[in-house]
């Protein structure tokens, strides 16, 4: 609405309340999603690729190379 208004303080101080909306959301989403009582330890992850052949393989090999990337 400011835009179409052509008023730039407005749309400037939109802007930064939708900043600190943000930032405070993602504060949020990670206090949610880390907030039980096993998730200081860490984890041990396995992947096989069992009896799927050459694709099998090589889908497991991407998938480990992901997480240790990510990890």
């Amino acid at each position: 609405m400011a835009a179409e208004e052509g008023d730039g303080t407005a749309e400037v101080q939109a802007e930064q309340s939708f900043q600190k909306l943000l930032e405070r959301f993602e504060q949020l989403e990670f206090t949610t999603l880390m907030d039980g009582e096993h998730d200081v330890s860490d984890a041990i992850v396995a992947i096989h690729a069992g009896a799927g052949g050459t694709d099998a393989q090589d889908w497991a090999e991407m998938l480990l190379r992901m997480y240790f990337r990510y990890a």
